[in-house]
């Protein structure tokens, strides 16, 4: 669906242009997103792998910015691009703006800093170029998720849709983790304390009435 979006706005520009004479999306309608039942840690299962020490330092490190990330629920994209001046003078908050709405909706989010999320700021404080958390690139992260995970024994059996077959199919859910869980579990536990969509949109830069947002709700 995303491609083919970009492709009809790419039809529409031809058209306004004068470089094509009609655009063939006017009739075709894409079909509508599905989203199916989202896939997040539980909190004793957050809470497990943050205890799990790692003797291999690349692991240690990658398993607290994904708790980190667990408790702030940013996008990867945000998370990365996190320095000390996301942190508000009197540290209880860190906020940000969403990279991927800065053009739609370009809203400062500004999230309470946990006990355990100012503990991994600390941990690791005088990055380079004030960043907040030593990051590696993105693959090479998703692929540590993975591994910390099933390294701390968080093997839990989730039934996960085939895109292309659309049958269910079990897996651990340490093989199908990556960065967006984090979100995931920031918002599906947040969810489950406050019941309350106004309160969990208002920390995840989401509009309440999204398609995206709704299936936790």
């Amino acid at each position: 669906n995303t491609k083919l979006r970009r492709l009809r706005a790419l039809c529409h520009y031809c058209v306004e242009i004068g470089i094509a004479d009609s655009n063939p999306f006017d009739r075709y309608k894409i079909p509508a997103d599905v989203y199916g039942t989202p896939t997040f840690l539980t909190l004793d299962e957050r809470d497990k792998l943050y205890s799990t020490h790692f003797d291999n330092e690349s692991m240690e490190t990658q398993k607290d910015i994904f708790v980190f990330q667990c408790h702030i629920g940013c996008r990867v994209s945000d998370l990365r691009a996190l320095t000390t001046d996301n942190i508000t003078e009197n540290g209880t908050f860190l906020q940000y703006m969403q990279h991927k709405m800065r053009k739609s909706k370009p809203i400062v989010v500004r999230v309470p800093l946990t006990d355990t999320a100012k503990d991994i700021i600390a941990k690791y404080a005088g990055q380079p170029d004030k960043r907040l958390l030593p990051f590696i690139s993105q693959d090479k992260y998703n692929d540590a998720i993975k591994r910390v995970l099933r390294a701390a024994g968080i093997t839990r059996t989730v039934l996960i849709q085939n895109k292309r077959t659309l049958e269910e199919e079990p897996h651990a859910i340490c093989d199908i983790a990556a960065s967006h869980l984090a979100r995931r579990t920031f918002m599906g536990n947040m969810f489950k304390k406050v019941r309350s969509e106004r309160i969990v949109s208002a920390f995840t830069g989401h509009a309440a009435n999204s398609q995206a947002f709704s299936r936790y709700t």
